[in-house]
């Protein structure tokens, strides 16, 4: 088991559900793009920064759990219009990602060692979440994991989930960093972003598969 047949393997899985995701996906789609046009995220009125904040961790565990149950479980395992009432299986995922972000959050405290305090930073982050990530795959298929679950899951595999979460996402995220730059290209930034995310999360499906079906 390698990266590149991961990634294969879940390119695959994404041409073969096409239409599938496309259905499912396409209202938080439109939400995240709606929410993110700069006329409606600036008013500071309704969208402001902490709402904006929550709707996008909201659509965003959507986009990830519908991603997750097609590839792992198959299209049958979702709604058809992504449209649901969200269940323990919602708030785990949310909670869980908080966790993760407050475990984040901490490991940061380390930049500010001298000198390299920047570097360690982003190897022990990157390492945090090699190791815990399989926990939201999880989630989404209705595993009862905890981050213990995942940490254990990954012991023989943690070259491969660093390369997973850290390395390969890495260079999806290239391309948007460079429309940042670029003015009036916000549209087109959170477009990509989208399809970066359920590719990432394609990917962690795929090793979670992997990973889970050898032990």
């Amino acid at each position: 088991m390698n990266i590149k047949k991961i990634v294969l393997y879940a390119l695959g899985y994404l041409i073969s559900y096409r239409k599938e995701l496309a259905k499912s996906l396409v209202i938080p789609f439109v939400a995240i793009f709606v929410k993110d046009l700069p006329e409606i995220n600036g008013t500071g009125f309704y969208f402001n920064i902490l709402l904006s904040s929550i709707m996008s961790v909201l659509l965003y565990t959507f986009v990830a759990i519908t991603t997750h149950r097609v590839i792992l479980l198959g299209p049958n395992h979702i709604a058809k219009w992504g449209i649901y009432i969200p269940t323990w299986r919602e708030a785990y995922f949310v909670l869980y990602s908080i966790g993760l972000a407050l475990l984040i959050a901490l490991m940061s405290l380390i930049s500010f060692l001298p000198i390299i305090g920047g570097v360690l930073t982003i190897v022990f982050i990157i390492y945090i979440m090699a190791r815990l990530s399989l926990v939201f795959p999880a989630i989404a298929t209705d595993h009862k994991w905890s981050f213990s679950d995942s940490w254990n899951a990954t012991q023989d595999h943690q070259l491969l989930m660093v390369l997973v979460v850290g390395i390969f996402p890495f260079f999806l995220t290239i391309p948007g960093i460079v429309l940042s730059y670029i003015p009036y290209a916000n549209w087109l930034n959170t477009l990509v972003s989208l399809f970066t995310t359920v590719f990432v999360v394609a990917v962690l499906s795929v090793a979670f598969k992997e990973i889970t079906q050898e032990e």
